[in-house]
């Protein structure tokens, strides 16, 4: 598949499963792998929209890291979930909240 199609699986398992944890790991490797063959990602970002209603409000974010943070973030996975907000901090380079925050639009 192409990368587009690799990114929409991953919103799909993703929304459906809840966590890639969850989800059918051979798929999940596929579509990863995918991701890695078909781009210059090594690194790949999907966050489930707290008001998500189909697997279009998946975000998705690619990205290459140094193998250190790929390690690092590993080692911070063993001793519990990785936060939105531990990864964006440290691999994307922003400071984000880990509790969401709704923006209202006023007219």
């Amino acid at each position: 598949p192409s990368l587009y199609k690799a990114v929409q699986i991953g919103q799909r398992l993703l929304y459906a499963a809840g966590s890639f944890e969850e989800a059918n790991p051979s798929i999940v490797k596929r579509m990863a792998a995918t991701i890695a063959l078909s781009s210059e990602a090594n690194a790949a970002l999907f966050v489930t929209a707290l008001n998500a209603v189909s697997a279009r409000d998946v975000a998705v974010r690619l990205g290459s890291m140094p193998l250190t943070t790929i390690a690092y973030l590993h080692r911070l996975q063993q001793s519990g979930p990785l936060t939105a907000g531990v990864i964006n901090r440290d691999v994307w380079g922003q400071v984000v909240a880990d509790v969401p925050v709704r923006v209202e639009e006023r007219v």
